[in-house]
């Protein structure tokens, strides 16, 4: 009876699958949750380390990081030559930093934080849906594509995925304060949050009864967004640290030797 036990029986889904996952990094040395797998996950590891020492990792190069590299899955510019520089904002740094400062890498990595996060995202589709349609939840993340899997392997996507996920929530139900918030946090994780900005603003303006309206609703949305993006990811902390730094790592995958 999924009218009212669907969502009950998707969070049990969900929530076995994250352990599940976790169980598996844990233990396990096959390939179904490998190692450092992909050049972001190396990147992380090594920036974390220098940040730790107190060196500003978008200032410097990645290229050290890729001897940790457990596969062949580097990213290439149209060019043809690979990415080896700091090639996120501050807050997919800042995701992590948690972890390492209380835990540490632990057996399955920094992918502890990232399958936590997946696992959010998942809990978050399951209670935004109506009960009859929460399944729907889980089977997407396994079935369209295999999110769990991928998280085990290094990709970090769950860690911007969650808040992006959280601001559409809350902009559908018209909480624009908390949802420019969510949205600055995800879009201070990773630039690929910042497609939908276009989109969000026709939304606006053709869900907004006049000017006015409008004005102020976008200046909610653009204040909390700005908390968001700066404050809460720390943007704001590398770009003081070292503006030129931040802004080519920021636009990494959009140019400086071609684009990704």
């Amino acid at each position: 009876d999924f009218e009212n036990h669907g969502r009950t029986i998707a969070y049990g889904v969900v929530g076995a699958l994250t352990g599940a996952s976790l169980i598996a990094g844990f233990v396990s040395t096959e390939a179904w949750v490998p190692g450092i797998n992909t050049d972001s996950a190396a990147f992380l590891y090594y920036a974390i380390d220098l940040l730790q020492s107190g060196t500003n990792p978008m200032a410097v190069t990645m290229e050290p990081a890729l001897d940790r590299l457990q596969s062949s899955f580097f990213t290439e510019r149209v060019d043809g030559s690979r990415v080896h520089s700091w090639s996120y904002p501050a807050g997919m740094l800042l995701a992590y930093l948690p972890q390492a400062a209380l835990v540490g890498e632990t057996g399955v990595g920094y992918r502890l934080t990232t399958l936590v996060a997946l696992g959010g995202v998942g809990m978050t589709a399951v209670w935004s849906l109506p009960r009859r349609l929460a399944v729907t939840a889980p089977l997407v993340m396994l079935l369209v594509y295999n999110m769990f899997r991928s998280a085990a392997g290094g990709v970090t996507d769950a860690v911007w995925l969650l808040p992006l996920l959280i601001g559409m929530i809350l902009w559908a139900r018209g909480q624009w304060t908390a949802a420019g918030l969510a949205l600055g946090v995800s879009c201070g994780i990773k630039q690929l949050p910042w497609a939908v900005l276009p989109f969000l603003l026709i939304w606006t303006l053709r869900t907004t009864d006049g000017w006015r309206a409008f004005a102020r609703r976008a200046g909610r949305l653009n204040a909390a967004g700005f908390v968001g993006f700066a404050l809460f990811t720390a943007n704001i902390a590398f770009i003081a640290w070292r503006p030129t730094a931040w802004w080519s790592s920021v636009m990494t995958p959009l140019g400086a030797g071609g684009p990704m």
